[in-house]
């Protein structure tokens, strides 16, 4: 078997996401992979981040769709189980999760 590294299907799972944070939150790409740390758009980021992992894409692709490097995807995921506590993170969460799914599904997008 040849290993396609770029795979093309797992770009369309991170225009899912983004797609996902215009939908629910009005914030483009370029709001997120920029390098803004204000909790808000940390919080949106580390969301999308958790999502595109649930996955399996893998940390480094992930770090390339935010522009960030592979620690900086670890430490999203160690700071979405601190945020889990949060009543309004959790369902925002839940609704972009279940907008993912949505969008997945239309575009018949399968790992």
């Amino acid at each position: 078997m040849i290993w396609n590294y770029h795979n093309n299907n797992n770009d369309q799972f991170s225009k899912a996401a983004f797609d996902v944070a215009e939908d629910l939150w009005e914030v483009t790409a370029d709001d997120l992979t920029a390098r803004d740390r204000r909790q808000m758009v940390v919080k949106m980021r580390t969301i999308l981040i958790k999502i595109l992992i649930e996955q399996d894409l893998g940390y480094r692709w992930a770090a390339r769709q935010f522009k960030r490097d592979h620690a900086t995807i670890i430490h999203a995921i160690k700071l979405h189980d601190q945020f889990a506590f949060d009543p309004e993170y959790s369902q925002n969460y839940k609704a972009a999760s279940a907008k993912f799914r949505q969008i997945c599904k239309e575009k018949d997008l399968r790992k």
